[in-house]
């Protein structure tokens, strides 16, 4: 802040950067070298958004000398007074190691979402009960619930065997000569004996 140039980003050496950026965070307490913020990370084998990058002395492989922050195949670094912050291409055989500050979260890869698999077709049991569409066309499901694919549509005033309820409280209908799950919201669907 003492520097005389206007830009205070001319002030930074390259880990006064990365450290006043970690600390403007909270991930970091006070500020440290290359080798100190090396110290506080993970080794990386590959580049990742928010990965430091560091370079090394050509005579000491474990004496880290410059360090940058990776963000989408460019190296955002401090290079000193004369140019102060810059973003620059990153280039693999420049930066010899990449690491992920300890007290940084990553962000966690998204999950493929699970299949609801399709429960078994259980034996149809009529019961002298139906179940009878009230409003509209209702889609009728694999399953007892949305998560389930759509094996048909039934429409108003139609009426389905009853063969019994899902644990959601979906009915389970004969359906098309398949058994399928209808909702049991009472706008939708009611149960009556045949005939009513």
């Amino acid at each position: 802040m003492s520097s005389p140039y206007a830009d205070v980003a001319r002030c930074f050496d390259c880990s006064g950067y990365i450290s006043y950026c970690l600390m403007q965070i909270k991930a970091l307490d006070k500020r440290r070298d290359c080798d100190g913020l090396y110290d506080r990370c993970t080794p990386l084998d590959t580049p990742e958004n928010g990965a430091l990058v560091f370079k090394v002395s050509s005579t000491n492989p474990n004496d880290e000398t410059h360090v940058g922050a990776y963000y989408d195949g460019a190296v955002y670094e401090s290079k000193g007074r004369a140019y102060g912050v810059v973003k620059s291409e990153y280039r693999a055989k420049d930066w010899k190691k990449i690491a992920w500050f300890k007290s940084l979260k990553r962000d966690e890869p998204t999950p493929e979402p699970t299949p609801t698999p399709d429960p078994p077709d259980p034996e149809p049991t009529p019961s002298g009960w139906y179940v009878k569409v009230l409003g509209g066309s209702v889609r009728v499901r694999k399953g007892g619930s949305v998560l389930y694919k759509t094996i048909g549509i039934a429409h108003r005033d139609e009426q389905y065997p009853l063969l019994g309820t899902a644990d959601s409280g979906w009915y389970m209908i004969g359906f098309e000569d398949q058994v399928g799950y209808i909702t049991n919201k009472p706008k939708y669907t009611e149960v009556i004996e045949y005939g009513e």
